[in-house]
């Protein structure tokens, strides 16, 4: 949830986007009828990756839809005119990110032109990337719900379901 965070308040921080929403998977309602443009429309897929040392990295699928109404039989130069605006957003909030040492980038960021249909007609560029933390956060072994073995007598055991092994052999 720290990279949605950081992410929101970035977008947030641009002047010259009016209008950031964030679609969860708990709500897909985009409604932009009566809100000011442009608009930053937020897409994510959360994930985390831990490894053998236990080390936990959040990392994110992000892709962004900066955009305006547009008509849906408009020009082709008024729709460029729209998506070369987007495009300055695009490239704005790509610099922004990329100067937060806290986050790494993948390398392969996907920008191109979309179109999208809410309650208006949008046109704009779709920004795409991976994001995660550069630091991973060590998991809290004292959390009830992980478990934990006691080991008192000598042999082999299987560990791999516990979060915590204690071994005391007393000889």
């Amino acid at each position: 949830m720290v990279l949605v965070n950081k992410i929101l308040n970035i977008l947030n921080s641009m002047e010259d986007v009016a209008t950031v929403m964030y679609e969860t998977g708990y709500s897909a309602n985009l409604r932009i009828d009566r809100k000011p443009s442009p608009y930053a429309i937020l897409y994510l897929v959360q994930g985390a990756d831990l490894d053998l040392s236990n080390n936990l990295k959040e990392s994110c699928e992000v892709e962004v839809y900066f955009c305006k109404e547009n008509k849906l039989d408009a020009d082709g130069l008024t729709t460029q005119a729209v998506i070369d605006d987007m495009m300055v957003l695009a490239k704005q909030f790509i610099s922004i990110i990329n100067t937060d040492k806290s986050v790494r980038i993948d390398d392969n960021i996907h920008i191109q032109n979309a179109y999208g249909r809410f309650d208006k007609h949008t046109a704009g560029v779709s920004v795409q990337f991976t994001i995660s933390d550069r630091q991973a956060h060590c998991i809290d072994y004292e959390e009830p719900s992980i478990r934990t073995l006691t080991i008192t007598e000598n042999g082999e055991y299987d560990t791999t379901q516990y979060g915590k092994v204690i071994v005391n052999i007393n000889q």
